[in-house]
């Protein structure tokens, strides 16, 4: 019974020493497919903080688009007070300038003064203003004063 064993002897050691390969095999197997899922948790832990950084901002970023939104719409109504305000002096001015006109034609006396005023305000001389206006020395020095003042 031992002759009989002894033949299988052989067999038996090469069947445990191949069991002994395939369980480390195995082994070996898990242990690599372990740390490829660690490594693969850590990949998505890594992942997952950049995706909360892109949120975070993202909404700092929104949160700037809606400042600047507001801003810019206190801007533009800023902008229609404005261009509201232009038109109402430009009337003005056109009322004014109208009413001025009024009073010049009215009284020839005027329209000389204003011709003398721009007369001083261009640098004439006062013997220029004089002969050009028909005004005295004193009328022309008073505006020689009151434009030099201005």
């Amino acid at each position: 019974m031992l002759d009989g064993m002894h033949d299988w002897l052989p067999i038996i050691n090469l069947s445990a020493t191949a069991f002994g390969l395939v369980a480390i095999c195995i082994v070996g197997l898990m242990y690599a497919k372990k740390q490829s899922v660690v490594a693969l948790q850590l990949e998505q832990q890594q992942m997952a903080r950049e995706i909360n950084t892109a949120f975070t901002v993202i909404k700092q970023l929104e949160q700037t688009l809606n400042d600047n939104r507001h801003e810019l719409t206190q801007q533009q109504h800023q902008i229609e007070k404005l261009a509201i305000s232009n038109v109402v002096f430009a009337e003005k001015i056109t009322k004014i300038q109208v009413q001025t006109q009024v009073i010049e034609e009215r009284d020839p006396q005027v329209k000389l003064y204003a011709k003398a005023s721009m007369l001083v305000a261009d640098g004439a001389s006062i013997d220029e203003v004089m002969s050009a206006c028909d005004l005295g020395r004193a009328e022309v020095e008073l505006l020689q004063n009151i434009h030099s003042s201005g």
